[in-house]
């Protein structure tokens, strides 16, 4: 055969084979899953029920499913209580006094021949007992003026807060010679219970003062 003849013969066989070359390299590829296309990179999606960062459903401070405070979150407040005053002090009234008029024992008597005098008042002592309620007395030092004059007794009468006591000295109605001897003489005299917490106005003759019972 002529070789210009085989030339294209040989060009012809060379497509034929290179085609079945290439249709057997698609067929292969197909096979093994892999294509020409360029493959998209997997996407990272978030879990169905996402928990915020920062928490944790673990045990904190003893309290199973707690979670801290995030640092954004606002402190909590304290409700403010407004402050209880205080009740205001109860003032307790001050005890009325009863007034009673009590002719103390050796109340003055008037002898035959005597008239009954004020006393002077020399000095006046308060005395009080241990019971309950406690009983007072006032111890009365009251002069003598002259050898003539006697002792003759007191009275006492309490009218509201006021204690009123007179002491008695006993003189000759007549005209009779005396000594100018100025003597002295202490009596007890008893003003009995008084009401607690009472200011009283004590009166002896010419002398006052106050005292306030217990």
């Amino acid at each position: 055969m002529d070789i210009r003849t085989l030339r294209p013969l040989a060009f012809l066989a060379a497509l034929v084979l290179t085609a079945t070359l290439a249709v057997a390299c698609d067929e292969t590829v197909g096979s093994s899953g892999i294509s020409g296309t360029t493959t998209p990179a997997p996407s990272t999606s978030a879990p169905a029920n996402p928990e915020p960062i920062g928490t944790s459903t673990g045990v904190v401070d003893g309290r199973p499913g707690s979670s801290p405070p995030s640092a954004g979150a606002p402190a909590p407040t304290t409700p403010v209580v407004a402050p209880t005053l205080p009740a205001p002090p109860s003032t307790t009234p001050t005890p009325l006094p009863t007034s009673t008029t009590a002719p103390i024992s050796g109340s003055p008597v008037t002898e035959a021949g005597r008239t009954l005098q004020l006393a002077p008042i020399e000095k006046v002592d308060v005395i009080a007992t241990a019971s309950i309620p406690a009983q007072y007395a006032l111890v009365i030092t009251s002069g003598l003026p002259g050898g003539c004059a006697r002792y003759a007794g007191a009275t006492v009468e309490i009218k509201g807060a006021q204690i009123i006591v007179s002491v008695f000295n006993s003189m000759p109605t007549a005209p009779t010679p005396c000594t100018a001897i100025y003597g002295y003489t202490t009596r007890s005299v008893s003003i009995g219970a008084l009401t607690p917490g009472v200011a009283y106005k004590v009166v002896v003759n010419d002398k006052s003062f106050e005292l306030r019972a217990q």
